[in-house]
């Protein structure tokens, strides 16, 4: 009986070992499938390693590698899956196996690795590795990690911050960050130069109020950032180190926490001290131009180029007052009362031909000003050359226009008035040219008939010129061509010239005369064409008579009387005359400040040169 309860004492032992046994086995299992698990779904390349070799790998490291699970296992991680050396120009195999010498005994190492693909291609990792046993058995485990993405992330990082920096240090801005309390964060180089500090180092001591000119400036820039967070084109004034006032325009903005707070401040100054002051000299300008503009006692109207009034001044406004306003109007509107530009428009034309135009046109009906002088000057754009606009000046011209009404009236007057004298005149020499024919026709004597009758010729010379001057329009100048034309043919018809056999010639050109060198000149011609009529042709001789009125050279007038005649008796000497017809010429000629010259080639010339 004592065996038998022994026997089933150390059968029910038994069973109790092998339940344990088998819960062991059952966790050993349920470990096993867990750490497989964690094994094949982890994100990093895992090695199992014995010695330098690779013994088991996850599916991630085949994935990592580029290739098989089998192309890895027995591989070295320093033969076929790295390059020959490191970035740090150590081999690969050396500092693989300094590496792994340490982790066996017991050093866990961590450091970066450069690892290439099976097809070649490299890539950045972190490997961990760590002593593990197995069984009685030392093995390492080995954790490799992708980072390729996150270096080519952390360059691109380190590229911005440098470009950042660079752009922070050479931009020509001023750039700063403080805190709300004032304090100086950081500023760049061009902020340092533009308040004129020798040093960041000097220029962080300070507040960032103590720049402002007005401290009360920052507190409103304060609130606006507090409501709006961003501030664009805040323009302040600063404080230079010297004590000069800047201008300066900031944009900036609020920076906050997670909570909301404000903790600093950012943003760009720039320096607009000398926009400043071209707006002030601009204003300046515009204000003086005002003031010219309003001093200025004719009108001034600006017109766009579709002839909108933009501007005027004060006189335009006092004449116009039924159509204010006048801006905003166009000008034949404002000024016209009409619904279409005026017909002839200077405006349009300035507007057409690019130059300054006029026109005298008459004033709204009504207005005091009735007449006006307009003139139409081009607004160019200085840099394009294009027409922008006219610049109308108009000039009230009623009081003007008025007085030429009299004086054109009072002209009329004077010229019928000298129109008569001329007449008068004329007739009075008529009345003693006649007297001296009838005394003619009681004498015997034929010396003293012919002295009669050259009297009479010459007053007849001078009464042709009053004649020609009543029946022109210009009661100062004589049409002496008409003249010589005429008075030729009154001579020749008086002297019987055709009957003679003489032919009378003329070669005339245009020349007017004033009368004080009209009737010298026409005394003159009588003297030289009646001497050729009266003595060139002795006994019925046939002859030649040309008489040219020409221009000559620089502004000369020439007076010329040739005849084919029988030429100049042996004794004639110009320097002393023998007959007062010679002495009329010489004197007369010195009277018009001309020079005489004589001809005795081919025929006889007289020749009468004097100013035009």
């Amino acid at each position: 009986m004592i065996r038998q309860g022994e026997r089933k004492h150390e059968l029910n032992k038994l069973r109790e070992e092998i339940n344990i046994l088998k819960k062991e086995i059952a966790e050993l299992k349920e470990s096993a499938i867990r750490y497989k698990t964690l094994f094949e779904s982890a994100n990093d390349a895992i090695f199992v390693m014995e010695d330098d070799r690779f013994i088991d790998c996850n599916q991630k490291a085949a994935e990592m590698f580029g290739c098989r699970r089998e192309d890895l296992i027995g591989e070295t991680p320093y033969e076929k899956f790295s390059p020959p050396f490191q970035p740090d120009g150590q081999p690969s195999q050396k500092k693989a196996l300094q590496k792994i010498k340490a982790a066996f005994k017991g050093q866990p190492q961590f450091f970066p690795w450069t690892h290439c693909r099976l097809d070649g291609s490299l890539f950045e990792t972190e490997v961990s590795l760590s002593l593990i046993e197995i069984g009685a058995k030392k093995s390492l485990l080995a954790i490799v990690r992708d980072v390729s993405a996150r270096k080519r992330a952390e360059s691109a990082l380190r590229r911005a911050q440098e470009h950042y920096q660079e752009l922070f240090t050479q931009i020509p801005i001023g750039l700063y960050s403080t805190t709300p309390e004032g304090e100086i964060l950081d500023v760049n180089p061009a902020l340092i130069d533009m308040l004129g500090f020798p040093d960041k180092k000097s220029f962080m001591k300070i507040k960032s109020f103590d720049v402002y000119v007005d401290p009360q400036e920052r507190e409103t820039l304060k609130a606006r950032l507090e409501k709006d967070g961003v501030v664009y084109g805040y323009q302040v004034r600063f404080k230079h180190r010297d004590g000069r006032v800047l201008w300066v325009k900031l944009t900036t903005r609020a920076i906050r926490d997670n909570e909301g707070k404000i903790i600093r401040y950012e943003g760009a100054i720039e320096d607009i001290t000398q926009q400043k002051k071209s707006e002030e000299a601009l204003k300046q300008s515009e204000a003086f131009l005002e003031n010219v503009l309003y001093s200025i006692q004719d009108g001034i109207s600006v017109l766009d180029p579709d002839l909108t009034i933009v501007m005027t001044n004060q006189v335009m406004e006092k004449w116009y007052t039924s159509n204010l306003p006048l801006v905003g109007k166009k000008c034949f509107e404002a000024y016209h009362n009409r619904n279409q530009p005026c017909h002839p428009c200077p405006s349009l034309r300035c507007l057409e031909s690019g130059r300054t135009e006029k026109e005298i046109v008459p004033g709204l009906k009504g207005s005091p000003v009735e007449w006006i002088e307009l003139f139409s000057y081009p607004l160019k754009n200085p840099i394009t050359g294009k027409i922008e606009g006219v610049v109308e000046f108009v000039r009230d011209i009623t009081p003007r226009k008025k007085a030429e009404e009299l004086i054109q009236k009072s002209l009329k007057e004077k010229e019928i008035l000298l129109q008569e004298i001329h007449h008068r005149v004329k007739n009075n020499l008529q009345i003693i040219i006649s007297l001296l024919r009838l005394q003619a026709s009681s004498e015997k004597d034929n010396r003293l008939i012919n002295m009669f009758r050259e009297c009479q010729n010459r007053i007849k010379a001078m009464a042709f010129v009053h004649e020609k001057l009543y029946q022109s329009r210009d009661f100062t100048r004589v049409d002496f061509t008409q003249y010589i034309h005429d008075f030729a043919q009154e001579l020749s018809t008086a002297f019987g010239v055709k009957k003679k056999g003489i032919k009378l010639k003329t070669e005339l050109e245009e020349v007017e005369l004033d009368i004080n060198r009209a009737i010298p000149c026409g005394l003159i011609f009588n003297e030289l064409l009646t001497n050729a009529i009266q003595h060139a042709f002795p006994e019925g001789r046939a002859g030649e008579i040309i008489v040219r009125l020409h221009w000559e050279e620089q502004g000369q007038i020439s007076l010329e009387v040739w005849d084919s005649g029988v030429g100049l008796p042996a004794d004639f000497d110009l320097e002393v005359p023998k007959t007062l017809g010679l002495m009329l010429i010489k004197s007369l000629t010195a009277q018009i400040n001309g020079q005489l010259a004589i001809g005795t080639g081919e025929g006889t010339s007289f020749k009468i040169v004097f100013p035009g």
